[in-house]
């Protein structure tokens, strides 16, 4: 019986540390990338909205779309501490056009940007590429977190990583993991910059 106790609190000490041991990893894994990715290497700023981000949907908009926005929208406020986050009553700062393929082609998002401040942000989504609730879901959650940042195609980059902010990813193949919820709770938290400054050195030295 005191044999099978031992074990017992041996196993469970093991589970511990592999725990802490994977805590550890996806919190280096995230800095890491914001590191690597979400810095021009020009100036010592994150690209992020500094406003309140407000959502406005045109186009060929579908009640569906509109409950998939309001979701996406109240998952972001748990997230981010900078801003607030809301459908727009007028113009929109993050303005996304759902339209039919014969109505345009895919064009790369418009960001308008000051230094280390996204102000606009105009998304073209093509509607007949989704062919299912899920995936229209799938759709909208890659390109409005992709696009509350901007991300940078630096090189070296020795972090393995194959998210959303990765250069050539599409929302097809790129589904929004939790560690690109926790690179966008990370750059939008009141503390961003201190943390990331002690993270660096803790890692890097000074």
């Amino acid at each position: 019986m005191k044999q099978l106790l031992l074990i017992s609190i041996s196993f469970l000490f093991s589970l511990n540390i592999l725990q802490a041991q994977e805590e550890k990893s996806f919190e280096e894994t995230t800095w890491n990338v914001i590191r690597e990715r979400l810095f021009s290497g020009d100036n010592s700023d994150v690209v992020r909205f500094e406003d309140d981000i407000e959502f406005k949907l045109s186009g060929v908009v579908t009640a569906e779309d509109s409950a998939i926005l309001q979701e996406i929208i109240v998952e972001l406020n748990k997230l981010i501490e900078t801003v607030d986050v809301r459908f727009a009553e007028n113009y929109g700062n993050f303005q996304i056009s759902l339209i039919a393929v014969n109505q345009s082609i895919d064009k790369t998002p418009f960001m308008k940007l000051s230094p280390g401040k996204i102000e606009t942000v105009k998304l073209e989504i093509i509607t007949d590429k989704m062919t299912s609730v899920e995936e229209r879901r799938r759709y909208f959650y890659y390109y409005i977190f992709r696009n509350l940042t901007q991300t940078f195609d630096r090189l070296p980059v020795m972090t393995d990583y194959n998210g959303i902010f990765k250069a050539n990813t599409f929302p097809q193949f790129n589904k929004l993991s939790e560690l690109d919820r926790d690179v966008i709770r990370k750059i939008y938290s009141k503390n961003f910059y201190p943390d990331l400054k002690t993270n660096t050195i803790k890692n890097y030295g000074s």
